[in-house]
């Protein structure tokens, strides 16, 4: 189950404000490259997406944001370059907010 978060945009920063769980979106896709992990993903034609959040976690279940990506209107497909893996297993999720700042969750994928 794939879970809602309500997000308040200040500057760079955003603020998790509340949640409840939804339906899972699209599916995340990543490929361990020797520059680092590459994530992709698709915005489906005509979804309401503001911008993306790029999250990653070494266990799975400890998520901290890594990244924001702006979403563009002549864009459906999306990808993110993380430089710092260090070798090291990582886990990737990607939440797309929408204009009302409701956040929804991709489902995590591992790459090493």
């Amino acid at each position: 189950m794939t879970t809602v978060f309500s997000y308040a945009k200040t500057g760079n920063s955003v603020n998790k404000e509340k949640y409840a769980n939804v339906s899972p979106v699209c599916p995340l896709q990543g490929e361990a490259l020797e520059l680092g992990n590459q994530i992709t993903w698709k915005r489906f034609e005509n979804e309401d997406v503001k911008f993306f959040i790029i999250q990653r976690s070494s266990d799975g279940q400890n998520f901290k944001h890594l990244a924001m990506v702006q979403t563009q209107n002549d864009l459906d497909s999306y990808s993110f370059l993380d430089k710092q893996t260090g070798n090291k297993q990582w886990f990737y999720r990607v939440i797309k907010v929408n204009q009302q700042g409701e956040g929804y969750y991709t489902e995590a994928i591992s790459l090493k």
